[in-house]
């Protein structure tokens, strides 16, 4: 498969969510991982779109995949946590809070939701 040909798929997905059309981006991102199934971008995407649109547990699992392919990728850890502190699962949101943030010092969106989480710990 053409990496253009992924790359551009993904670029429509993000246009697309831009707009806040999830669902078309969906699409895309589902025939990016489809046509190159080890590509840990497609599929953290690809994960948070589905948890934006309340499938928490297929996006949680497509953003797991996503974090074995690309386990140096500061973002990915950072939508798991996300979508691990939506699910109730707080301890785990956290750790991957704290890995995103060893992984990109600079990440204020990672910063702020672990302070966040810290805040109203009991």
């Amino acid at each position: 498969i053409d990496p253009q040909y992924v790359r551009g798929l993904k670029n429509l997905a993000i246009l697309l969510s831009r707009k806040g059309q999830f669902s078309e981006s969906i699409g895309y991102l589902r025939r990016a991982v489809k046509a190159q199934p080890s590509d840990g971008q497609a599929r953290a995407y690809l994960g948070w779109y589905l948890a934006r649109e309340g499938q928490l547990q297929r996006g949680l699992g497509h953003l797991t995949e996503a974090a074995k392919l690309s386990p140096r990728d500061a973002e990915v850890y950072y939508y798991l946590a996300i979508v691990n502190g939506q699910m109730g699962d707080i301890a785990t949101a956290r750790r991957h809070l704290r890995k995103a943030l060893s992984l990109r010092s600079n990440y204020p969106l990672a910063q702020q939701a672990l302070t966040a989480l810290e805040q109203a710990a009991p």
